[in-house]
């Protein structure tokens, strides 16, 4: 009784949560692999890519921003659709 009237409200809390946390784990990976503290050398990462091409910026300025860039568009289009999916999941917006 008490899953079923509270659960519609929560689902949209969690999907929230959730769409906003990834973003920032990710910029957190990032951040860390531009550091040099992330994961291991093998691994590939956006961040070791613009730590990597960072001083290339002046020469070959598409080296570094392409990285940026993707990092970008992953952030705010999982905070897109993690926003989509609390707006669908809402039981206060159904009729």
């Amino acid at each position: 009784m008490v899953l079923r009237n509270i659960m519609p409200y929560l689902t949209s809390v969690i999907v929230t949560q959730v769409s906003l946390s990834l973003p920032s784990y990710i910029s957190y990976e990032v951040f860390l692999s531009f550091l040099g503290v992330g994961l291991s050398a093998s691994t590939p990462s956006l961040g070791r890519l613009i730590s990597k091409y960072s001083p290339y910026m002046t020469s070959y300025p598409y080296l570094f921003w392409l990285p940026v860039l993707v990092l970008a568009l992953i952030a705010v289009s999982l905070y897109l659709v993690g926003q989509r999916l609390a707006d669908a999941s809402d039981p206060r917006t159904h009729l």
